[in-house]
């Protein structure tokens, strides 16, 4: 009886360990793509704190480029063009969208912007002024 406890015990404490690292990586993966995308975009800490904010004044193509790449790699975007279901599946809407879901979906994804980093730019606007974080 004692080993079946032991054994449970080591069971629920390496299940416990693999969930704790499992979590640990998404951090340090966002934290890289974070990363490789201001390099590839060029963009300034500045910029990206105001868009964090919600603070779309001064926004530049950098900036924009920089919510491109993040949207890209985060399965926003696919090919220049809003990708639904990853849209979905961030804000958590559900697969048939409704109400509110349903039309936010379809006048933010019915953006287009000058270029590809505008597009990206006017979509997650769109969600920031309607309180729905996208990134």
């Amino acid at each position: 009886m004692n080993s079946n406890i032991i054994l449970i015990t080591f069971l629920v404490l390496f299940a416990l360990a693999a969930a704790n690292e499992l979590k640990s990586h998404k951090p340090a993966r966002n934290h890289k793509i974070y990363e490789d995308c201001m390099k590839e975009s060029g963009a300034s800490v500045a910029q990206l704190e105001a868009l964090k904010k919600g603070d779309f004044n001064s926004i530049d193509n950098k900036a924009k480029c920089f919510l491109k790449c993040l949207e890209d790699n985060k399965g926003i975007l696919t090919n220049g063009m809003p990708n639904e279901a990853g849209i979905r599946k961030k804000i958590h809407a559900p697969p048939a969208g409704n109400g509110v879901s349903k039309d936010l979906l379809a006048k933010c994804n019915g953006l287009k912007g000058a270029d590809e980093c505008d597009t990206a730019y006017q979509i997650y606007k769109c969600f920031m002024q309607e309180k729905v974080p996208l990134i």
